[in-house]
């Protein structure tokens, strides 16, 4: 999503999947990846973890603290 020019802070007019994308755009990579993977492809954590090559708990601590980025974003 680099090529993507986004403003720093959306004001009003944008749909709620520009405002995704945005605040997508705006993560880290791990981040992004942990909710691409977990809401986009539905993946369960065990399948997310071995993919990653992590434990389901460190899977799930990271898709938790991306979850807490992705909602910082849009706040």
């Amino acid at each position: 999503m680099g090529w993507l020019r986004w403003p720093k802070r959306p004001t009003g007019g944008f749909t709620l999947v520009e405002l995704t994308g945005w605040a997508l755009s705006r993560l880290d990579e791990r981040h992004r990846t942990m909710l691409v993977l977990r809401f986009y492809h539905d993946m369960r954590y065990a399948e997310i973890a071995r993919l990653l090559d992590c434990t389901q708990t460190t899977a799930r601590a990271a898709f938790f603290r991306a979850k807490q980025a992705f909602r910082r974003q849009l706040a």
